[in-house]
């Protein structure tokens, strides 16, 4: 299940477009880095289009220079392909801490980093988790394109995470 940490994201497939874009109050204090010339705030966007657009998304996340992943290892659910795929297409440095890591170590990372520059930006969590994190506040909403296309049971209505592969 992905969910996102609004600060700074950009994938596509199972990590989303969105993912990478989605900034967060769980991420980095908003700065001028991740706002837009209007005032629009990156921390507080729920969609690409709150943000201004694609465009004004992807600005905002190599201005700030680098995506925050935890606990995505490339051999699982094709992330190494996806991570490769995003920094060629949108030439941000991607830093995956801990790929192997658990569930538990991702929620962790979320509450110990708070506000930091170096907090998690795109998680993969259990469901359990990812509910559980989800009534706690700890994840920001985001509603990627396809979002309108997940089956109900398989995303919080809300946008605060959606299952992206399954099996």
């Amino acid at each position: 299940m992905t969910v996102f940490l609004p600060r700074t994201a950009v994938l596509t497939g199972g990590l989303a477009v969105a993912a990478a874009l989605a900034l967060s109050a769980c991420g980095a204090a908003p700065d001028d880095k991740s706002t837009t010339a209007n005032g629009k705030s990156a921390a507080t966007a729920t969609s690409a289009a709150d943000f201004g657009g694609l465009d004004a998304l992807v600005k905002a996340a190599k201005k700030e220079g680098t995506l925050h992943a935890i606990a995505l290892p490339r051999d699982w659910a094709n992330y190494g392909a996806l991570i490769d795929g995003f920094k060629k297409k949108y030439g941000i440095k991607i830093e995956v801490e801990n790929p192997d890591g658990s569930s538990q170590d991702e929620i962790n990372a979320v509450t110990s980093r708070k506000g930091q520059d170096r907090a998690p930006d795109v998680l993969d969590l259990g469901s359990s988790f990812a509910l559980s994190a989800a009534q706690q506040g700890l994840l920001a909403p985001y509603k990627v394109t396809a979002f309108a296309d997940i089956p109900e049971g398989q995303k919080d209505a809300q946008g605060r995470w959606f299952n992206d592969y399954g099996g």
